[in-house]
């Protein structure tokens, strides 16, 4: 774990380092939970560019998930064994409304589910290369 500013580190049974609350070198607040092994497998704390966060890890320390706080709302991203963005929930960065977007193991986006700017939902499907769009609308005042 990182003990860089450490003001609290707690140790298991065997002296090692499982949690550990700090300060980042910015002056930002830190938190770091860790496995049996040291490792950290869950960290909350400030994301350059983005806001505060909190990360998810694997035991081996490749990241898989992070729900953040940005000025644009929040967010939640899922990642592939590959560490790819596959699955990214979020506000919508052109109006305040949500979007889901879910991409191929290359990162590239196939589905995207999201607010119109007229209020109403709209889904696009791409190809594997997220080319060819088609676009759902609803259909205005038809209600089954």
């Amino acid at each position: 774990m990182h003990s860089g500013h450490a003001l609290l580190q707690i140790q298991n049974d065997n002296g090692t380092s499982v949690a550990l609350v700090g300060t980042d070198k910015d002056g930002y607040g830190r938190i770091q939970i860790g496995g049996s092994g040291g490792n950290v497998i869950t960290e909350m704390r400030m994301i350059p560019g983005i806001g505060g966060g909190v990360i998810v890890m694997t035991e081996g320390g490749k990241e898989m998930g992070v729900f953040a706080g940005t000025d644009k709302g929040g967010q939640m991203t899922l990642k592939n064994q590959q560490g790819v963005s596959v699955f990214v929930a979020s506000a919508t960065q052109d109006n305040a409304g949500g979007a889901v977007r879910i991409a191929n193991e290359r990162g590239v986006p196939i589905l995207i589910l999201k607010t119109a700017e007229s209020q109403r939902g709209l889904i696009e499907v791409r190809d594997e290369d997220g080319n060819g769009v088609r676009r759902i609308h609803p259909i205005r005042g038809y209600s089954p």
